[in-house]
This record gives structure tokens, C-alpha cells and sequence, in this order.
């Protein structure tokens, strides 16, 4: 990762010093295939696997994620979720989506359950407040580290643009910028269709066929941003598309907010009164989200 930096940084270093050679056209700014082939080629390095390799060696950090749409014909989605990570032991936040609706997590490193606590919207099912169910540390793989709140928009950005990619093939704009501390910003696109099919949020067939192809393939704006480190500060999909009977506005991001103080770690929930914490089985574990995810849909 390091040596891949430096040497797009050279590369930009040199660049900068033909361009004041009189007569001189640069390599790199001409536009042909091989400059493509680089910006494909930095792009996919970013976008696949190595967008988790800068959190995955990140020991504490705090972070969000959020959704934002809205269709022309007043249909909107929002939802916002901070996670704090001290190693193995985290507490996430979600802002209510429904009336009373917001959950909490919070998990001590080194114990077997993680514990949720949910507002009153959601009484019917959870029975208490605090919800007990059984899941140990997350690691540091890229598989594990989609199990914070907040990651998962990372995820699921980074697996829209897969989706993007093999579908549309060449077709995806891709552009990588290399500031001389080492900095990167990446630039691409995917479609809200994508970005459906990665999970990141859910729509009634009814919707989607009002959209139409059109609206759901249109490509929307990708941003990528790395410290000189490799480490991914944030991404985010942020765009307007439309047709000539509908348009939708969409903002899909990830953002690394900052190094957590040892004073906010959360207090063990195990501790609490036990009368008011629910023990969800594993074996039940499925049918309680299903559950929870149909209060919060309004079904």
C-alpha cells in the first residue's frame, strides 16, 4: 500500500515539472489508453479490496453512515447511524426512521452478546428496552468489518460499484487524483439500481417500475477520499437523475469522523437490571429482525 502510494505521488511529481519544459507534451495528461488504463487500474485498487485495509488497522475510531432519497413525487429515505469502535468493545446510534424508533448497540469486548436498545416503537416485539442477542467481537476482515452500523454504507457503496462495473463495463467515468502528501480522491459513478441491489435501502415494486430504467441506470456521482495513509476519509454518492416524468435525488456516504476518547466507552449493559433486558435464542434471531424490519417499514 505504501510503495503503491509513493509512487503515484512521484508520478504526479514528475508531471508537474514537464509541464514547464517548453514544447513538451506530457505522457500523462495526453488522452490515450494508457493514461485510461491507469486511472481504471488506481480505481479498481481503491474501490475493491484495499477500501478496508486503512479501518481494518484503524484501532479506535468514530464514523458514519447515511441515506438520504427523495423522489420527485415527495417519497424520501432518510437514516443516519455514528459508530464508535475502542478495538472490540463499540456503541452505535441510529436515528429514529419511524416515531420512537431510534436503536442503539453496544457490545464490551470479550462477551458473547451484543445488546440492542430500542424505542418505544418497537415495544411490540422487543418486550423490554434492552434486547440480548448472541454475537461476540467483530474482526478485521473485510466480511467482519460490514458488521459495525456504520461500515455496512461503506459496504454497501463499495459493492454498488461492483454491481455498477459488471454492468456497464467501461461505460463507468474513473479518475484518481494524487495530492503530494500522498492523498488520494477518487471519482466515479454508480446507479441507484446498484445501489438498491447492494441493500443500502429498500423500495416498493410499485416505485421501481415508476421510476423505470431510465432513472434507476443513470449514473449518480462517486467520491472516494484516502489520507496519505491509505485511509479511507470518506465516501460519498451524491447526485440528481431523472426522466421526463420522474426525478430522484440521492446522497449515500461513509465518513471516518475521528479518534473516540476512552471517557465516552459505554457502561456494560450486562450490569443492568435483568428484568428489563430480552434474550433473543440464536435460533430466533432471523424471525425477531423480520419483525423489528416490518415495524420500521410500516407494515
Amino acid at each position: 500500500m505504501t510503495r503503491r502510494t509513493n509512487a503515484l505521488g512521484l508520478a504526479v511529481l514528475a508531471l508537474a515539472m514537464l509541464t514547464g519544459c517548453a514544447g513538451v507534451t506530457p505522457y500523462g495528461v495526453a488522452n490515450h489508453d494508457a493514461k485510461a488504463a491507469f486511472h481504471e487500474a488506481a480505481a479498481l485498487e481503491v474501490l475493491g479490496t484495499s477500501i478496508f485495509e486503512g479501518i481494518a488497522e484503524t484501532e479506535n475510531f468514530t464514523s458514519v453512515g447515511y441515506a438520504h432519497a427523495q423522489t420527485s413525487q415527495g417519497e424520501t429515505l432518510h437514516t443516519r447511524l455514528e459508530t464508535t469502535v475502542w478495538g472490540t468493545t463499540y456503541k452505535s446510534q441510529q436515528a429514529a426512521v419511524i416515531e420512537h424508533g431510534t436503536i442503539d448497540v453496544v457490545h464490551m469486548g470479550g462477551s458473547m452478546n451484543t445488546y440492542f436498545l430500542f424505542g418505544d416503537a418497537y415495544l411490540p416485539v422487543t418486550k423490554t428496552p434492552w434486547v440480548s442477542i448472541p454475537q461476540g467481537d467483530i474482526g478485521r476482515t473485510q466480511e467482519e468489518l460490514c458488521r459495525f452500523e456504520s461500515v455496512q454504507f461503506l459496504c454497501g457503496i463499495s459493492n454498488a460499484w461492483t454491481l455498477t462495473q459488471e454492468a456497464h463495463g467501461k461505460d463507468i467515468p474513473v479518475q484518481i487524483e494524487v495530492n503530494a502528501d500522498g492523498s488520494r480522491h477518487v471519482t466515479s459513478a454508480v446507479t441507484f439500481a446498484s445501489l438498491h441491489d447492494a441493500e443500502l435501502f429498500t423500495m416498493t415494486d410499485e416505485l421501481r417500475q415508476r421510476l423505470g430504467d431510465e432513472v434507476m441506470e443513470a449514473f449518480i456521482p462517486l467520491h472516494v477520499w484516502l489520507d496519505p495513509n491509505g485511509v479511507v476519509t470518506k465516501v460519498e454518492v451524491n447526485g440528481q437523475v431523472g426522466s421526463d416524468s420522474e426525478s430522484l435525488q440521492a446522497q449515500f456516504g461513509f465518513e471516518l469522523t475521528g479518534e473516540p476518547d476512552d471517557a465516552d466507552k459505554p457502561t456494560d449493559p450486562a450490569t443492568l437490571d435483568q428484568s428489563f433486558v430480552t434474550q433473543i435464542p440464536s435460533g430466533q434471531v432471523g424471525a425477531f429482525w423480520t419483525a423489528i424490519n416490518e415495524i420500521r417499514d410500516g407494515k
